[in-house]
């Protein structure tokens, strides 16, 4: 018989259908009686609650039972001398501790749930094989943290994160490769947002959270994996090893004339537009778009602005170019046009910006309009060189035309 069943929704959980606990970055929100009784967690470097208390009085001072657990952890999350060891007389018992992961003590079994697998943590060892364990032949598939669980943790019991402090004090996690010799990379400036490989859907970014980089897909999986769910540094080389970049699935798919694969593009960059707009870097989203997406044309040129009547007929263009010319990094006639898009910078710039302006100036031949504007737009800065040198070439060219005249 089932005495009390425990929902869970997101940082809610739900006792006998009621809400019962809160959980955020700072702890908990306790249901007591008829109001929330807010409780507070100081977690050290990999996520364990080492400090509990409340301020149950209101007076800005923490005293006697207000106390309510210092907690010391063996390395592999099983507690000892535990003062003021309170928390487990208040209802309901947090259980997320080592960590942050839920204690299941359910049968006297003891274990740390880590999402893809449990942990025991007397044996320091996981009860089920690491599902991702063909990436790392050379350690058994049972082990938690590489066997360094101080300075490793594992979010989602998937992927092992080490741990290190930036100089200004922040944290950061990159993600070991095959053989853990993996470095980080403090040194790249590019930043290369992330999509769902099956949907198009805006993951993340890797190096920053800006959008100067090359686009890059990853399997979503993969990628909750590799992040646990949290603002993250991933490694170039994890990044690369484990996603692929836009312009290299193009290269692959150069034909693109499945409904399929032109609707993946679509939503990748209707997505990545949508994306820049919420982080404030342009004006302009997909609600001002004919069918709220961008549509995929056959061209020479990069993209193509039509008025129409129920919004703008924007046409991304994706002229077929040759392995040969992909691998060269040559590109003949327009066929460079899908190649800049992959930029992300340069295609926020182009869909975002670049085109939408056409609606107010139509027409080539209002490009030296255009341009001063792109160039002064919030998004510019993003672009690559490449982009940045089109830009000012064609300004000149209408300048040296003006001057001759």
């Amino acid at each position: 018989m089932i005495k009390d069943k425990i929902d869970y929704l997101r940082g809610v959980e739900y006792q006998s259908d009621m809400p019962q606990s809160i959980y955020h970055s700072y702890g908990r929100n306790i249901l007591q009686g008829a109001y929330w009784e807010p409780e507070y967690h100081i977690k050290d470097h990999l996520g364990n609650v080492r400090v509990t208390f409340c301020d149950e009085n209101g007076n800005g001072q923490i005293t006697g039972s207000e106390r309510r657990s210092i907690n010391d952890y063996y390395a592999y999350g099983m507690e000892w001398n535990n003062r003021y060891e309170l928390s487990d007389t208040i209802a309901p018992v947090n259980k997320y501790r080592y960590n942050g992961k839920e204690l299941f003590t359910e049968m006297d079994m003891d274990m740390l749930n880590y999402g893809a697998r449990m942990m025991d943590p007397q044996l320091g060892r996981m009860m089920q094989p690491d599902p991702r364990a063909e990436s790392f032949s050379s350690i058994t598939p049972y082990q938690y943290g590489l066997n360094n669980p101080i300075l490793n943790i594992d979010p989602t019991g998937m992927y092992t994160q080490s741990y290190m402090k930036k100089v200004d004090g922040t944290r950061e996690y990159t993600i070991p490769s095959a053989g853990y010799n993996a470095e980080v990379d403090r040194n790249v400036d590019n930043d290369d947002p992330i999509f769902d490989s099956k949907t198009g859907d805006f993951l993340g970014h890797y190096n920053d959270s800006d959008f100067d980089g090359e686009i890059m897909l990853m399997d979503r999986i993969a990628y909750q994996a590799l992040t646990g769910g949290e603002d993250v540094v991933l490694s170039p080389e994890v990044a690369e090893k484990e996603g692929e970049y836009l312009s290299a699935w193009v290269a692959n798919n150069k034909n693109l004339k499945t409904v399929e694969d032109r609707d993946f593009l679509r939503f990748v960059f209707t997505n990545l537009i949508n994306q820049a707009f919420k982080e404030g870097l342009i004006d302009y989203n997909s609600s001002k778009l004919a069918g709220g997406r961008y549509k995929i044309g056959d061209a020479w040129t990069t993209a193509n602005w039509y008025a129409g009547s129920k919004g703008d007929n924007i046409y991304i263009n994706i002229h077929p170019v040759s392995a040969n010319e992909f691998s060269n990094g040559k590109f003949s006639g327009g066929t460079q046009s899908i190649w800049e898009l992959s930029h992300a910078g340069d295609a926020i710039n182009i869909l975002g910006v670049h085109e939408p302006l056409h609606r107010i100036y139509p027409g080539n031949q209002n490009h030296y309009k255009i341009d001063p504007i792109v160039q002064k737009s919030r998004s510019f800065h993003l672009s690559s060189d490449y982009y940045k040198s089109k830009v000012s070439q064609r300004q000149r060219i209408f300048n040296a035309f003006n001057k001759r005249k």
